[in-house]
């Protein structure tokens, strides 16, 4: 209570401690830092909740959702089987009631000079081709000559 008596009986020191409602770097930093805090906490929930169930980012700091950058000036595949390793890692995905079993690739060499690759994949009882093609950035997958021996077996792919 006495140093609350001194603050308010000395005009210097009381003015010390509002030398921040001036200082516009500490302004900008306080308004940066709680920007966030202007939108509905339900709204911030369901960006959240939204970010987490699809596997995206999300910054802390401006709860928001975290901008997905996936580079397309690299489209690169394996040596073994052409799966896609960059910008994003191919793997195929069997599941059963016996398991899951995956299909990725095991070499370490990779070619990146084509924006296109070529192959079979065969996983367990899942056999097919496919055909990756990058272009105006846009990768797609062309999956065609499909066999598969047991109903019950779901196939996956997984980027």
């Amino acid at each position: 209570a006495d140093y609350v008596k001194k603050v308010i009986s000395d005009k210097e020191l009381w003015e010390s401690y509002h030398k921040w409602r001036n200082d516009e770097d500490a302004l900008a930093a306080f308004e940066s830092a709680y920007e966030f805090t202007r939108s509905n906490p339900s709204c911030r929930m369901c960006r959240w909740a939204y970010a987490k169930k699809y596997g995206l980012g999300w910054d802390h700091g401006k709860q928001q959702v975290r901008s997905m950058k996936v580079p397309k000036e690299k489209f690169c595949t394996s040596a073994d089987h052409a799966l896609v390793s960059k910008p994003f890692s191919e793997h195929w995905v069997t599941r059963s009631e016996q398991g899951e079993t995956v299909f990725e690739e095991d070499s370490d060499g990779e070619q990146c000079s084509s924006l296109q690759a070529d192959g079979d994949i065969e996983v367990d009882s899942f056999k097919g081709h496919r055909r990756v093609v990058q272009h105006d950035g846009v990768t797609d997958f062309i999956i065609s000559d499909i066999t598969k021996d047991q109903a019950d077996t779901d196939v996956i792919l997984r980027l």
